[in-house]
């Protein structure tokens, strides 16, 4: 996939840009390091990058987007959970006003009965 890139906001001189996906094997070695640890030392994040036969450069851009990706995914899934709780305590809302105007009604009948 060719991007073209200008420099300096111009539209001469383009600069063509090949830049390769990741293979799924080199992916999955990046998940499995980001599951072990999400984030890398330098030492760390050379080494990788010379396993998988790519820049540290690219390792840190990839470890970055990983890591927004993964917040963002974290806050969806909390939002979920706390829009479940909400719905709960709503229901038990709903549940509890109906039982307290059982109760009044109980009360006001006890009362008529003792006057």
């Amino acid at each position: 996939m060719n991007h073209i890139h200008y420099s300096n906001g111009r539209k001469s001189q383009p600069k063509i840009n090949n830049k390769k996906r990741l293979t799924e094997d080199q992916v999955r070695l990046l998940e499995t390091s980001f599951n072990f640890n999400n984030k890398l030392d330098p030492d760390q994040k050379l080494q990788l990058a010379m396993e998988l036969g790519i820049s540290s450069r690219r390792v840190a851009v990839w470890y970055q987007n990983k890591r927004a990706r993964w917040k963002s995914q974290s806050l969806e899934d909390d939002h979920r959970t706390i829009k479940m709780r909400l719905e709960s305590v709503l229901t038990e809302n709903e549940r509890l006003e109906r039982e307290v105007v059982r109760l009044r009604h109980d009360l006001d009948k006890a009362h008529d009965i003792l006057v």
